[in-house]
């Protein structure tokens, strides 16, 4: 093969200067590599791990506990629940899983009580559930709870056993109440009672605009705390007057304030009265009816138009409006009612809350009616 000119000319350049002139760019040494032995012997160490975010530290944690968490609440509740026939103590457990078959009504020496199959359902102090002959519905509406659970395990979840619960509570506080010395529990629901009235949320309104509109916040919140105050102020202790408006001012007006006028001390020594001369079911209905609504006004009216224990609250006119669960859901929502008519409702939450109030405030109607 030929080569061309220019690499012809090269090449006899590099014949004619011969080897001796021909010198490397570089002019370092070059040295072999020495292959050194393993300092440690055994397999490479495995490839570092990302660092953990904070986050999925927090997360994994949270799993953890929420595992021992509910491991334990199973452990509590196999120990304190009565076993099917013919199952030892080293038997998987059946909370799991619905562990009776029928859900009835028995009528027994002294009231109710609710079975499944053969075994009455109980008190978180292994006593049984005992309602009186007064309470059919309430008796119907617990087996209707336990009916619809499906398995052992949801019977830990308040909202699915709620009048079950609230059942549970009065029993007990009418034990106490049996008991020589006074009830903690009702000392610490009337005092607990009295906070909420401090700041009761049919007591806190707008300040009162430059130009009052009959569609203002103000007016509306007015409108349905009046009636509220003045049932409880003429029927449920009379001569007292829970205050909510200056005196000497115009009718339902009060200063531009939004914390509520504090109470007279006599007011507050009847409403105390008022509730230690309560049954423990309506005590509860009140309590659970505060908690809920966060106004004691209105769980008090609920309570004293619904209950079936107590006949001093005053002859109702026949023309009177009823006034029930939906009718405190308004009273105690007046304020959110008007923000998300102004700026929209917010989807799986308001709705979800008028939701749990409707079901807590039946729950409390179920609870203290009869008859």
């Amino acid at each position: 093969m030929k080569l061309p000119a220019s690499r012809q000319l090269c090449f006899r350049s590099s014949r004619r200067l011969g080897p001796s002139l021909l010198q490397r760019l570089h002019t370092s040494p070059q040295l072999p590599a020495t292959a050194l032995p393993p300092t440690q012997p055994g397999p490479p160490p495995p490839a570092p791990l990302p660092t953990p975010s904070p986050n999925s530290e927090r997360l994994s944690r949270r799993r953890r506990n929420a595992a021992l968490l509910q491991r334990g609440q199973e452990f509590r509740l196999e120990a304190s629940s009565p076993r099917p026939q013919g199952t030892g103590a080293g038997t998987k457990s059946t909370l799991k899983t619905r562990f009776w078959k029928d859900v009835h009504v028995v009528e027994v020496e002294g009231g109710y009580q609710v079975h499944l199959d053969t075994r009455p359902v109980r008190t978180p102090g292994k006593a049984p559930l005992l309602l009186p002959r007064s309470k059919p519905h309430l008796a119907t509406a617990i087996a209707l709870e336990w009916e619809n659970l499906t398995e052992g395990l949801q019977a830990l979840q308040p909202h699915l056993v709620q009048l079950t619960a609230l059942t549970s509570r009065a029993l007990d506080i009418a034990a106490e109440d049996r008991a020589p010395s006074p009830s903690p529990t009702r000392a610490a629901i009337i005092e607990a009672c009295l906070a909420y009235l401090e700041t009761d949320t049919l007591l806190c309104y707008e300040p009162a605009p430059a130009e009052p509109t009959a569609d203002s916040l103000r007016a509306r919140q007015l409108a349905s705390a009046a009636p509220v105050i003045e049932y409880v102020n003429a029927r449920l202790w009379p001569g007292q007057q829970v205050r909510y408006f200056e005196p000497g001012s115009a009718l339902l007006e009060r200063a531009n304030a939004l914390v509520p006028p504090r109470q007279d001390a006599t007011t507050l020594d009847a409403v105390r009265a008022w509730l230690a001369a309560l049954s423990a079911w309506d005590l509860v209905g009140v309590e659970r009816a505060t908690l809920a609504g966060k106004s004691f006004l209105a769980a008090a009216r609920l309570v004293a138009e619904w209950s079936a224990g107590v006949g001093g609250y005053g002859e109702v006119s026949e023309d009177a409006e009823p006034w029930g669960v939906e009718s405190a859901v308004r009273a105690v929502t007046e304020e959110l009612r008007w923000q998300t008519r102004t700026w929209g409702e917010v989807e799986d939450s308001h709705d979800v809350h008028y939701a749990d109030l409707r079901q807590q405030f039946g729950s409390v109607v179920v609870l203290v009616s009869g008859e």
